[in-house]
């Protein structure tokens, strides 16, 4: 290869690591930016009314509250159903919240809202990436991408972890995609008051919830 030719091959091998690197910054901007636009608060129910789930701007449930009235519109034995269908509404809300929100930001055209990422420092023009190194470039590029890509990718199945109250008779399984679902001992909440069967609701949560950041450390 001649010296020219090498000259040739190292710059548009810049030039396309350079790319590689923008497009990775721009992803992280965009990413960023839907992140920010989640909601903070969303709220479903069951069917019946019976049971209302709290989803924070993380995508995880804080809290899970029966109504006070709940054995007049449901039997205690669907009592575990319901807290499951009251999650699904919660995140099927919250979906369609954020949905609308991105849809006003105009995130869908050039950026979070509707701007351009800023121009990844250091890169004024075409000069600018003759006169880099190209172990500079692709160092930018390889950590651009492993940051871009720290979530996981889509089809991978999803960290879960497991719940309950100190009795064991309420039982939630929790994913980190915020998907909830509950069994519940329907002799015992038959004959609990709707206070009661909130705090071991309470507790059954946050036990999932601290198991699920515990496989995060």
């Amino acid at each position: 290869m001649s010296h020219s030719s090498y000259e040739g091959f190292t710059a548009d091998f810049a030039d396309s690591l350079e790319q590689l690197a923008q497009r990775a910054l721009n992803l992280q901007e965009v990413a960023r930016g839907i992140q920010e636009a989640a909601p903070e608060r969303t709220e479903g129910t069951d069917p019946t009314g019976a049971v209302r789930v709290v989803v924070g701007s993380d995508g995880l449930p804080e809290s899970i509250r029966a109504d006070d009235r709940w054995q007049t519109r449901i039997s205690a034995e669907a009592l575990g159903s319901a807290v499951t269908e009251a999650s699904q509404e919660s995140v099927r809300r919250r979906a369609n919240a954020w949905s609308r929100i991105l849809e006003r930001t105009g995130s869908g055209q050039s950026g979070p809202a509707g701007t351009r990422p800023a121009p990844m420092p250091g890169a004024d023009g075409p000069e600018a990436s003759a006169e880099r190194s190209l172990s500079e470039i692709a160092e930018e590029a390889i950590g651009s991408f492993d940051a871009a890509v720290a979530t996981p990718p889509r089809g991978a199945v999803a960290a879960q972890a497991r719940g309950a109250n100190r009795e064991r008779t309420v039982s939630l399984m929790l994913t980190d995609s915020g998907q909830l679902s509950c069994t519940v001992d329907a002799q015992w909440a038959a004959k609990q008051s709707a206070e009661r069967l909130n705090q071991a609701l309470k507790a059954a949560l946050a036990s999932a919830g601290d198991a699920l950041r515990n496989q995060g450390r």
